[in-house]
């Protein structure tokens, strides 16, 4: 069992830049691919340890590639109640890793990127830490504190997932909330922007989506 590892998935949304997925690849431990996802790792040149999904978007031919390459495979029923992602996820955090790295759960389909996004809380409840990465953001969830290091100019945006989020307390931004609470149905936690090196994010009860813009080095309220 691959115990305390860096795990990569690999799923089928939006195709992100080449440096993205290679410089992820790189740094893992362990790659899993969600069904499409495969193609976009076959193409760049990365192999997978294990394809998961009822591959009802992955070619038959490199399907068989992966075969021929000494890939696991794991086929589901495309009768299933889990999407493939969320597959990969249970996977990925049965093998107890580090961390774990999701690549292309973003894309034109709104409804898979909202749920692909609430998959995180799955990584959290196991306390492993976990995030969503494209070529514009970075996803992750926080439910106690987060620093967050190397990020200066770059949009912070605070969305509460679970109902109110009490006792928000923000350093090393834009715009500093001391004991404060954001609610679902206000803006207030959008478009921050991190104006330093290191900051931090802190709050007392409730769940937040942290969303970090790689484009910006501006926003407006």
């Amino acid at each position: 069992m691959i115990m305390e590892k860096k795990i990569l998935i690999i799923t089928g949304g939006k195709a992100e830049k080449e440096s993205i997925i290679k410089k992820a690849a790189s740094e893992a431990d362990y790659i899993i691919c969600a069904d499409g996802g495969a193609k976009s790792a076959f193409k760049l040149g990365v192999k997978p340890d294990i394809i998961i999904g009822d591959f009802d978007s992955l070619p038959s031919a490199l399907l068989k590639e992966a075969v021929f390459k000494g890939v696991t495979i794991q086929k589901h029923s495309p009768c299933k109640d889990k999407s493939d992602l969320e597959l990969a996820v249970d996977y990925a955090l049965s093998l107890k890793p580090l961390e774990i790295t999701i690549a292309g759960a973003l894309g034109r389909r709104i409804d898979h990127t909202l749920f692909n996004i609430f998959l995180l809380k799955k990584a959290l409840c196991k306390k492993v830490p976990a995030k969503i990465l494209s070529s514009e953001w970075e996803i992750f969830l926080i439910n106690k504190k987060a620093v967050i290091r190397g990020r200066k100019n770059f949009i912070l945006s605070l969305i509460p997932l679970e109902g109110d989020c009490h006792g928000i307390c923000l350093k090393g931004v834009k715009y500093i909330l001391r004991n404060e609470t954001l609610v679902p149905g206000n803006t207030r936690g959008l478009s921050n922007i991190i104006l330093s090196e290191v900051a931090e994010v802190k709050l007392m009860s409730g769940m937040l989506i942290a969303m970090l813009g790689r484009n910006g080095a501006g926003g407006s309220k």
